[in-house]
């Protein structure tokens, strides 16, 4: 059954969701391609089929971006986090972590370690969904967030905006991790724009021509990034490495086409149950194919049996077909899962969440009366 708050929802943002789900597909199927062929981008080996891999490398971060701004557009207007839905968030990570490394023990795959056992059975702690990390951090400050945001005005947020900005976005890319620099940091520097724009610039928000040629702007400046780095790089002596300079989240022409995609969005007003319902999904979709033994292994071994059988040329069309086909995949095995096991985990999430309730708040009390 879809949940009402995505049944009730306007289908635009849910779709571009469902977009950021497959470029980040994309960008899985391409590294995996990479893996198993043993290429790396570097200025000797790049033509224009790598060239055309080397944009699909980088919509991973795309992908995570379009997600959050996606995410943050509907936090900016809720008050409370919901903490069963953290808990029950993080038991589905933990059950489907579980089960993607107990298929390898039982088979004795030859790829399981002791260490992967351990990261599989603690994926929160070890970041092996480091944006699911990243998010459950983030959904338990937001609240905070809007308290701040509600209480210092139009003029001190753009300040904070624009300092948490330029301190993030603009000195980070030219000197790497500086001030404290992590993901949740500028998650949040980030925040503070989408939230700024759709409180204060409602209009330029719901502009769909301005929206749209920001997006087309950012978008050929995004490949003319990548295009000006490969030609520099061919042309002098400069470290290879550089080719993935920009394959970065604070990169601030893909911030720019994330926030500019998800107003657009925004501004397209219809409804359709199945956009809905499979963006219902997304983070089970997400867990499912972006699974660390999945993306490290399995997609691999699929390139190997396609490259034994079918002797791609074309790479570039092949992880697009690769990428079509995992997603409808993962949409299927997330609705057996919501249909399945996720009601225990529901159950179970609702029964800590109470019992974890109950235990704080008798422990306030006691510091309360001290």
């Amino acid at each position: 059954m879809l949940k009402k708050d995505y049944a009730l929802r306007s289908s635009g943002i849910e779709l571009l969701k469902i977009i950021a789900i497959f470029l980040i597909m994309i960008h899985h199927v391409t590294q995996a391609w990479l893996d198993f062929a043993h290429l790396e981008f570097t200025a000797a080996n790049m033509s224009g089929q790598m060239f055309v891999l080397l944009v699909f490398k980088h919509c991973g971060n795309v992908g995570n971006l379009i997600f959050f701004v996606s995410s943050a557009w509907f936090l900016a207007d809720k008050t409370n986090s919901k903490k069963q839905k953290v808990i029950h968030m993080v038991m589905d990570i933990w059950l489907i972590s579980v089960l993607f490394v107990l298929v390898p023990l039982l088979t004795k795959a030859n790829f399981v370690s002791g260490k992967l056992v351990i990261k599989s059975l603690l994926p929160v702690t070890f970041e092996n969904y480091w944006y699911m990390t990243c998010y459950l951090l983030f959904y338990l400050l937001f609240p905070g967030l809007n308290v701040i945001i509600n209480k210092v005005g139009r003029s001190r947020h753009l300040r904070i905006a624009f300092v948490l900005s330029f301190l993030y976005i603009v000195v980070n890319n030219v000197i790497e991790d500086r001030y404290y620099y992590s993901y949740l940091i500028l998650w949040i520097a980030v925040y503070f724009i989408v939230t700024y724009i759709k409180r204060y610039r409602e209009s330029f928000a719901a502009n769909q021509k301005k929206n749209a040629i920001i997006f087309i702007v950012s978008a050929v400046a995004f490949l003319l990034q990548l295009a000006v780095t490969w030609f520099v790089t061919l042309k002098t002596s400069l470290h290879d490495g550089w080719l993935l300079y920009w394959n970065v989240i604070k990169n601030p022409v893909i911030i720019v086409m994330a926030i500019s995609l998800v107003f657009l969005a925004s501004s397209f007003k219809f409804h359709n149950k199945i956009i809905n319902s499979v963006s219902a999904l997304s983070l089970l979709i997400y867990l499912i194919h972006g699974n660390y033994i999945n993306r490290h292994y399995y997609l691999t071994y699929v390139w190997k049996f396609m490259y034994t059988n079918c002797k791609p040329r074309q790479v570039w069309a092949w992880i697009l077909l690769y990428a079509a086909v995992l997603f409808i995949v993962s949409v299927i095995a997330a609705i057996l899962y919501r249909l399945s096991l996720q009601k225990v985990t529901e159950k179970v999430s609702e029964r800590v969440y109470r019992i974890g309730r109950k235990a704080y708040f008798k422990i306030e009390q006691k510091l309360f009366r001290r």
